[in-house]
């Protein structure tokens, strides 16, 4: 702009140069020569011509600015842009013998897996920053998962470190037409013009394992002289469902630390070279993440008719979850797809009782572990009356906690990854939750409508991962989970409007249908078959799936908490010691209630603390939990040798229970077994006890067909040490027999081969 005024202003000097002595002429002569008027018509032509005219400059683009405040709209399908390719020529001549120069002016992409890197919704702790004020270097703070399809796309903000947020509003969906975007300078003659690409390429530990070219299709200038002027180009690719299109996209392989990067190159004698600094990098790192095995067993707890598996809707119901979970849900949790095959990152049983058939507690009698023994003035005060009447408040209380009880110790001992127990709408609402779809009763338990889809699993999973960071929402209407507001800083449990992300994942394919979900109902939001995962959800559950889950040597300690008004008390069920995943080993000041180990001395070895949650995460009208007063709990705490007792402890109310621990485990040994049965897979196993304690003993089998790898459940907590049952599949199983003696638990195996 400058440099046009001061070329107007000298051409009006000169205008004025050229008319001045015509004029001072016309004063003194009454008539003027042809001369004369030829000079003046010069002079005002060349006075119009400046104030009309200027010289054209290379093409920039504006700064963007903050963008409105997101509104909830239905977003419109946004139009496919073309390619954008802006480019303007020099007209003043170059300057002689000075060598030209190019450098980078601007850009932004970002990887996605699915969740963006620059949520609107979740700013927070992180969203892509930019390194470096006049290069555009990236810094993607949330990891890849390892073997996930990846897409690039543009970028709706980014965080200037410094300089703050800077809305480029061009993510695609209804932020923007969706463009990736790099740009550049030259000031070389345009005598050098040579054809122009843009590399894109992805590098893990320095080594380059993947790469995709794009031609923009016109040419710029690299060498030679330069010019008074320079021109400004701007390589934008179209990724309104991100790039590259269709159903291409490109896997990271490896864990590490990544960079992903978009490099400018040029045709120079028959051979592309790179332009030395004209790149746009994107660092970040990838991970591995595991899923884990999850049971489901149908359940009837009410006088249904005896029916087959196969037949019994329920049954069937549990196939039907197994493989929706299996196949679809590591498309929204940060997994690597299924690939089509629904075992391989959710592997899934459907469990039975030892007949085969659907378990069916409906003739059970003990709605309370037999060796509860709560106070009788806390009994009176629960009113837990031995006959436990149905249709009474503390009924459902008690055989929910019932089933948590017994089934939380079973996928304990199956070393499963999450049992879901598969209830019809009349079993279901007995429980308590005659408004909720599921709901998650411990760390390992879920239980769950037979019509429940995949994303209610998900949604419940979630909360498993870990239990213990469910907040106890007592004082409040308003549920909401300690890790959203510790990790995202906003409670958003059964919200709408909290999902966002670019979905081309599907059944563990990436086909060329790919949508955008804009302020979409997210997994921890209400129940829906098309939810889409959050972003403080998936990079959640990102730390919780990473790396191997270690088995050290635990107690399983378990037992009942009643509580009335101004009243504690607690009754321990058995214990067991066993190979597995701790749940906690340290102690949390805020918190009441402390598990206690001690020596025979008394001396204390250990001290963790336990979090009793008397309202469960998703009982959405709260009314049955929201005054309960009786729950089971379990939890895995460190083994520390030479126990000799352990205690539950309130500050508010002192000891609660004490377990004394016996000087050795029961050792178990299975003494009559067939090492092969026929086809019809019908078994008897009995076992022996040999322990220093009178018992009583509680005796449970599980069957395994991979190896030891998990089981399943035929008989749970029985007292006597014999068993008939029957193997389900041709081919090697393996029966374990878990004891235990009330305190501690032994165990013995025996291999069964089922023929044919």
């Amino acid at each position: 702009m400058l440099k046009i005024f001061w070329r107007r202003f000298l051409g009006l000097l000169l205008c004025v140069s050229l008319l001045a002595p015509c004029a001072a002429t016309a004063q003194t002569v009454e008539k003027k020569n042809n001369s004369d008027w030829i000079w003046i018509s010069a002079g005002v032509g060349a006075f119009i011509y400046l104030l009309t005219h200027h010289h054209s400059h290379a093409a920039q683009e504006s700064s963007p600015s903050p963008g409105p405040t997101p509104t909830r709209e239905t977003p419109k399908t946004p139009a496919t842009p073309q390619p954008v390719v802006t480019a303007t020529p020099p007209v003043v001549a170059p300057t002689e013998n000075v060598p030209c120069k190019v450098g980078v002016r601007d850009g932004y992409m970002q990887p996605t897996q699915g969740i963006w890197q620059d949520d609107r919704i979740f700013p927070e702790p992180h969203i892509l920053d930019r390194l470096e004020a006049d290069y555009p270097l990236y810094q993607a703070y949330y990891p890849l998962i390892v073997n996930r399809p990846t897409l690039l796309a543009g970028v709706y903000k980014y965080n200037r470190v410094p300089g703050g947020i800077t809305y480029v509003q061009d993510r695609g969906g209804d932020s923007g037409p969706g463009t990736i975007k790099l740009g550049f300078s030259t000031n070389c003659d345009h005598k050098y013009d040579e054809p122009v690409r843009l590399e894109f390429a992805l590098y893990v530990g320095g080594k380059q394992t993947w790469k995709k070219i794009y031609d923009p299709g016109y040419k710029a200038p690299f060498q030679g002289y330069a010019q008074v002027e320079g021109d400004a180009y701007t390589i934008g690719i179209p990724a309104p469902l991100g790039y590259p299109s269709n159903d291409v996209a490109f896997t990271p392989t490896e864990p590490g630390d990544y960079v992903l990067m978009a490099h400018i190159q040029h045709l120079h004698d028959k051979y592309w070279e790179d332009v030395p600094g004209l790149l746009m990098t994107v660092h970040g790192s990838i991970v591995k993440t595991r899923g884990f095995e999850i049971h489901y067993v149908p359940i009837h707890l009410t006088g249904a008719a005896r029916v087959a598996l196969n037949d019994d809707p329920i049954g069937k119901a549990a196939k039907r979850m197994g493989e929706e979970v299996g196949l679809k849900l590591p498309d929204l949790y940060p997994l690597q797809p299924s690939h089509g095959n629904s075992q391989s990152i959710f592997p899934w049983k459907v469990e039975s009782d030892k007949d085969g058939d659907v378990t069916d507690l409906s003739q059970s009698n003990h709605m309370l572990h037999p060796e509860i023994d709560l106070p009788k003035s806390l009994r009176d005060a629960l009113g837990l009356n031995p006959d436990l009447q149905p249709g009474r408040l503390n009924y459902e209380n008690a055989l929910l906690e019932e089933i948590t009880n017994t089934f939380g110790l079973a996928a304990v001992l199956e070393k499963a990854g999450r049992m879901v127990i598969v209830l019809n709408d009349h079993d279901f609402d007995l429980t308590g939750h005659s408004n909720a779809g599921a709901y998650t009763t411990s760390e390992k338990l879920i239980a769950a409508r037979a019509e429940s889809v995949y994303t209610t699993i998900g949604h419940e999973l979630a909360h498993t991962l870990p239990w213990d960071h469910s907040q106890d929402s007592d004082v409040s209407d308003k549920d909401s989970v300690t890790w959203m507001l510790n990790e995202c800083q906003q409670g958003y449990h059964n919200e709408t409007g909290r999902a966002e992300g670019l979905r081309f994942i599907w059944s563990g394919k990436t086909p060329g249908y790919r949508k955008h979900y804009n302020y979409s109902t997210g997994l921890m939001g209400p129940v829906g078959e098309d939810n889409y995962d959050e972003q403080c959800t998936y990079r959640h559950l990102t730390d919780q799936l990473k790396g191997t889950i270690p088995d050290p040597r635990v107690f399983l300690v378990r037992g009942y908490l009643a509580r009335s008004p101004g009243r504690l008390a607690a009754a321990f069920t058995p214990f067991y010691t066993v190979d597995s995943m701790l749940d906690n080993d340290r102690v949390d000041p805020s918190q009441d209630l402390r598990i206690v180990l001690r020596s025979a001395s008394g001396a204390m070895l250990k001290e963790v603390s336990y979090k009793a949650l008397f309202v469960r995460p998703d009982d959405i009208k709260r009314t049955v939990l929201r005054h309960a007063r009786l729950i089971a709990f379990y939890t895995r705490i460190p083994y520390v040798s030479g126990t000799r007792e352990i205690q539950l402890v309130s500050r508010a109310h002192g000891v609660l229970a004490t377990k004394v621990i016996t000087g050795a485990p029961p050792a178990v040994r299975i003494s009559a077994s067939t090492s092969s049965v026929n086809s019809t897979g019908r078994a008897a196993l009995e076992w022996s006890i040999a322990s220093s304690a009178r018992g009583p003993f509680y005796s449970s089998v599980f069957d395994s067909t991979n190896g030891g790898k998990s089981y399943v459940t035929k008989s749970i907590e029985q007292p006597g040490t014999s068993l008939s049952l029957r193997l389900e599949g041709i081919g090697p199983h393996i029966l374990r027999v878990v004891v235990s003696d009330g305190s501690q638990s032994g165990e013995a195996t025996v291999r069964v081969q089922v023929r044919r």
